[in-house]
């Protein structure tokens, strides 16, 4: 080896140990402060932050899976400690099987999720175990404490570990390029403890929230709806069957959703229908949707005005430059920031519901292009490839998807503190947009692990811990809660860090560990 290689091999591993550090200390923190969970819980998560950073120091330059995205690292440390480093924050709010659940599928993924990029086992296999494992979960609940519900954890925790593990192999090889091991295997294990969840709360006879049961429905049941779809037109050439098939499918599934949500939280369809309609009419839910559609109509006047939806492009005007594309990206950041925050402070329930109406709509529109349906996917991939970057260049476009679940998963899983809840609509909207900006526009003194496609910066990293701290400040002082602000910095300090530090999708990341730390760091 050359000392070149030597020099970007020592470098690379540098910075994977130095961004797994991060999850790795807080789940140590979040299992030293954690009175409410289990001793076995607590020493298990110390573990597995141990394994993830002997994995980070371990894997090689180039060690990736052949199915995940390129120019990214594998981010299995984020496979191991992300999910269960956020059910170990909520604590008390999570329910008791979730943490060890979390923590089997993180185990599962840490063992057999590995740089060989594994093989997805046939349909019925995976249906099959995933079956058993929510059938004994549902078991577990039902009976109360006792020997038969330690065995149903058991077999739950094994069988949901193994649901996860195929489903994120059969993400990454369906969809190859799409993902990072990381990233799969975060989906894999949210989406299984949501069926999970669904499960369990059926079982102990609808006692799950109901905005909370209709996202999770709504996950399962869309994932549920992509997979149908594929295999319905699969090898179909005619438009007509692509275009009949989810005609059919789709509301199929939304009262799949409709079912489920249901049966979990005890509520039937017709009282969903009045709660909805009860919802909308609340003066505050008026102003804030009032709110919404005056914004929505001004940014998409000022966006035509622009020519931010590409009607330059027809008339062959020149490319955009970097900055004006990153200015393009980044108004839709700090957009959602403006539609976001507000409503979450003050109608968080109706900003739940909406984030899961936006989510269906996402996967619906996504649906349309990937079938290549006339009239409508070829404007659809239009607009979202005007907003990519080098991470959406394989056959999915995942970065509105990310943005939005960045946004949506500190709300959902929810908990005690506004500020909490508000981590990614701060980071994604304020911080990130602020590091963008700033880095291409100042941006001298590169990070020694800055690359030509994620040229990081001190400067931008600079921009993004001082403004998430403004923003946090801000919020805390609207919602009413004062933090110690050492203890607010180093919370900002470590998610400046981490973005700059991580090469996995950053909208997801950042908002699910500035939430942990959150409660970790400030309400520990």
């Amino acid at each position: 080896m050359t000392s070149s290689s030597i020099r970007d091999t020592v470098s690379r591993r540098a910075q994977a140990l130095c961004e797994a550090s991060i999850p790795a200390t807080l789940t140590i923190l979040a299992c030293w402060h954690s009175s409410t969970t289990a001793p076995t819980v607590r020493v298990a998560g110390a573990l597995l932050a141990m394994l993830a950073l002997w994995q980070s120091a371990q894997i090689a330059d180039g060690a990736v899976s052949r199915g995940q995205r390129k120019d990214a690292g594998s981010g299995r440390a984020w496979a191991t400690l992300l999910v269960p480093l956020v059910l170990l924050a909520k604590g008390a709010d999570a329910p008791a099987w979730a943490a060890p659940a979390a923590q089997a599928m993180a185990l599962e993924s840490a063992l057999f999720l590995g740089a060989e990029g594994p093989r997805a086992p046939p349909m019925h296999r995976r249906v099959g175990v995933w079956a058993v494992g929510v059938g004994a979960l549902a078991w577990g609940s039902s009976s109360g404490v006792g020997g038969g519900s330690t065995v149903a954890a058991a077999l739950a925790a094994g069988c949901l570990g193994a649901a996860q593990h195929w489903l994120a192999a059969y993400a990454m090889s369906r969809f190859p390029r799409s993902f990072t091991v990381g990233e799969a295997a975060v989906g894999a294990q949210a989406v299984v403890l949501a069926a999970a969840h669904l499960a369990a709360g059926a079982a102990g006879g609808g006692s799950v929230a109901a905005a909370t049961a209709a996202a999770e429905a709504a996950c399962v049941a869309l994932l549920a709806l992509a997979q149908a779809l594929a295999m319905a037109t699969a090898g179909a050439r005619a438009y007509t069957r692509r275009v009949v098939a989810f005609l059919v499918l789709s509301p199929a599934f939304a009262a799949l959703a409709l079912a489920l949500t249901a049966l979990a939280s005890g509520a039937s369809p017709a009282a969903w229908a009045l709660h909805a309609a009860l919802l909308l009419r609340a003066p505050a839910h008026l102003a804030v949707l009032g709110y919404w559609a005056l914004l929505l109509a001004a940014a998409g006047a000022l966006a035509a005005r622009m020519r931010w939806l590409g009607a330059g492009a027809e008339t062959g005007a020149a490319p955009p430059s970097k900055l004006q594309l990153h200015v393009r990206r980044k108004a839709y950041h700090l957009l959602a920031t403006a539609l976001f925050a507000p409503a979450l402070l003050h109608a968080p329930l109706l900003l739940h519901l909406s984030f899961t109406a936006a989510l269906a709509a996402f996967v619906l529109a996504e649906c349309l292009r990937a079938l290549r349906v006339p009239g409508c996917s070829a404007a659809i991939d239009a607009f979202l490839r005007r907003f990519t970057d080098h991470r959406d260049t394989a056959r999915l476009v995942t970065s509105h998807f990310h943005l939005l679940l960045g946004c949506a998963l500190p709300l959902w899983l929810g908990g005690p503190s506004r500020l909490a809840q508000l981590s990614g609509v701060l980071a994604l909207g304020l911080a990130d947009s602020a590091a963008s900006l700033v880095g291409v526009r100042f941006g001298s003194h590169r990070w020694w692990f800055a690359t030509s496609r994620a040229p990081k910066s001190i400067e931008g990293s600079a921009a993004f811990a001082l403004s998430l701290f403004g923003a946090c400040c801000a919020a805390g002082h609207v919602a009413g809660e004062l933090c110690a602000w050492p203890w607010l910095a180093l919370v900002c300090a470590l998610m400046a860090a981490l973005e700059a530090l991580t090469e996995q999708n950053d909208n997801l990341v950042v908002p699910l560990a500035m939430y942990a730390a959150v409660h970790v760091l400030l309400l520990g």
